[in-house]
């Protein structure tokens, strides 16, 4: 009976969601970014390629089959179904529905552990309408996050069932749903470590001593991931992030201190910084409210005598932070696995009874919805300016027998993905089908933080033959450069065979406003946007 009102009301708070965030234009959004490349991939590859990893484009060293198995599925659904190929309601209704199963797991798990039907539901609430998470919905590249997440809550959950009931299918449920969460993304080679720890905090040390072969198992599972892994990339991939070429720890603790901002504050950590020097009133509030919230949540631990569960619970922080970590970058909206884990463990872990805690939490749930409406607005904008560029470049007579570079594709928008990588788009647009017929490049990109710097022009100076100083005027627009972001920092700037691109002068952020580019090579077309248009470089 119990478990029947949880049902409805979780369904409940489904259909209220699905309700909010249509009327607020999800399918407003479009598909942007990385998908193209990543659709591109899976259409053009056949099974075994994408068992073997033999794709074009993709980093060798991601190995993600499940991925491009399931996108191409998706391409072919919308083809088969005679859907418009500049329609597509059809990825962001497999979004939707993959965003709600993952709270929805998330919140079958708490409720298994606690049987505390409101404390479930709205979990699953602060899960759905957290603003950093709300991103993964309308950001279409990100689809295969969720999917990953939600194998990797699956997993957990059916090792919960498998430790109350003993059932071998339970246990083989939870490894194959493992292995999918591998094959998906590589965020999950984290998972074993988590469920040792969650486990522990749930039921205690003679828990995990007693299901030990369970976690022998799940390592068992990682390691032959990681062997085959070895042998298709023909290298041993924990070496092989240049992140751990130099500066380590100082690297590791800024993901670590970026990890706990993206969890406790929905902005891109740019504009965070932006609204700070700004004195925004409403961030200050915010962080004000947060910092009570988790000054009385450990005292609450402290009174509950959970210090000891409080250190564990940093480990599963940082165990599913490592993934990203090794990376060597995070993104806000990447926190969602890490995000979802912090709350089982938490709500598992300790009652929070003190009023403080609890009117703290509904003032920031308050401020998420405002933010909510923000953050599907903004990319409702980055989809509408992305496809008004896209126009215009689809009408410029590009020679094909020249290399032909764009430079200040506005690409972001805060947290805002538009056409960044504008070839793959590029041909889709033109051609209506995935496959790549013209090569352009726009390694040189630009960045805003606000609506009205996003086509704001950018100065051109001539100083040279073939070179170009470059200032952008937006108030908070800056240049973003496409490549090794070690490599860019060290060499200040970018040079390859037909161009090289230097930083001049970075605004207040940091972030470079006026950069010096040279032309090496006589074949090649130079084009920049002058907000929508895009123009030949003289």
């Amino acid at each position: 009976m119990k478990k029947n009102k949880f049902y409805i009301y979780s369904f409940l708070l489904f259909a209220i969601f699905i309700i909010a965030v249509s009327s607020l234009g999800i399918f407003k959004t479009g598909i942007l970014s990385d998908t193209f490349g990543d659709a591109y991939t899976a259409v053009n590859s056949t099974f075994s390629d994408k068992l073997t990893n033999n794709l074009q484009y993709i980093d060798r060293y991601r190995y993600r089959p499940v991925l491009f198995l399931t996108l191409k599925g998706i391409v072919n659904i919308q083809k088969s179904l005679g859907i418009s190929y500049d329609n597509f309601v059809f990825y962001k209704l497999i979004n939707l529905f993959l965003y709600i199963l993952f709270a929805f797991i998330a919140g079958i798990i708490i409720f298994r552990i606690s049987k505390d039907i409101i404390l479930s539901v709205f979990s699953e609430a602060v899960i759905l309408f957290y603003p950093n998470n709300l991103h993964n919905l309308c950001w279409s590249a990100a689809y295969f996050e969720i999917l990953c997440g939600i194998f990797f809550l699956f997993s957990f959950l059916y090792t919960l069932k498998y430790i109350a009931d003993k059932k071998t299918i339970l246990l083989i449920i939870s490894l194959v749903s493992f292995a999918f969460a591998l094959l998906t993304k590589e965020m999950a080679v984290s998972f074993p470590f988590i469920c040792i720890l969650l486990v522990y905090i749930i039921y205690g040390k003679e828990t995990v001593v007693k299901n030990k072969n369970v976690f022998i198992l799940q390592f068992a599972v990682l390691l032959i991931y990681f062997v085959s892994k070895m042998f298709l990339i023909r290298s041993i991939p924990v070496f092989l992030g240049k992140f751990f070429q130099g500066e380590f720890w100082a690297n590791s603790a800024q993901i670590i201190f970026k990890g706990i901002i993206a969890s406790l504050i929905p902005y891109d950590f740019s504009v965070l910084r932006n609204e700070l020097k700004e004195y925004n009133i409403l961030v200050l509030i915010y962080l004000i409210f947060t910092a009570v919230f988790v000054v009385f949540s450990v005292i609450e631990f402290v009174k509950q005598k959970q210090v000891k569960n409080i250190l564990f619970l940093i480990l599963v922080f940082l165990f599913s932070l490592s993934p990203l970590i090794y990376a060597g970058y995070l993104r806000p909206q990447l926190i969602l696995i890490t995000f979802t884990v912090m709350i089982v463990g938490t709500i598992c872990t300790v009652k929070l009874n003190s009023k403080m805690i609890l009117y703290s939490l509904m003032f920031i749930f308050e401020i998420w919805l405002f933010l909510d409406y923000g953050v599907i607005d903004g990319w409702k904008t980055a989809y509408a300016e992305g496809n008004a560029r896209m126009g215009n470049v689809i009408k410029t007579d590009f020679n094909s027998s020249k290399k032909n570079i764009i430079i200040g594709n506005p690409a972001r928008m805060q947290q805002y993905f538009m056409y960044d990588n504008i070839m793959f788009p590029y041909n889709y647009f033109k051609y209506h089908s995935f496959v790549i017929k013209d090569t352009i490049l726009d390694l040189v990109r630009t960045v805003s933080l606000d609506k009205n710097s996003l086509i704001s022009d950018i100065i051109v100076n001539k100083t040279g033959e073939k070179e170009y100083e470059l200032i952008c005027t937006g108030k908070t627009q800056f240049f973003y450069l496409d490549g090794d972001e070690k490599e860019i920092k060290n060499n200040n700037g970018i040079k390859n065979d037909f161009m090289s691109v230097q930083y001049l002068e970075f605004n207040n952020l940091g972030k470079p406003v006026m950069v010096l580019l040279k032309i090496l090579s006589g074949n090649c077309d130079f084009y920049i946007f002058r907000g929508n248009n895009l123009v030949k470089l003289d």
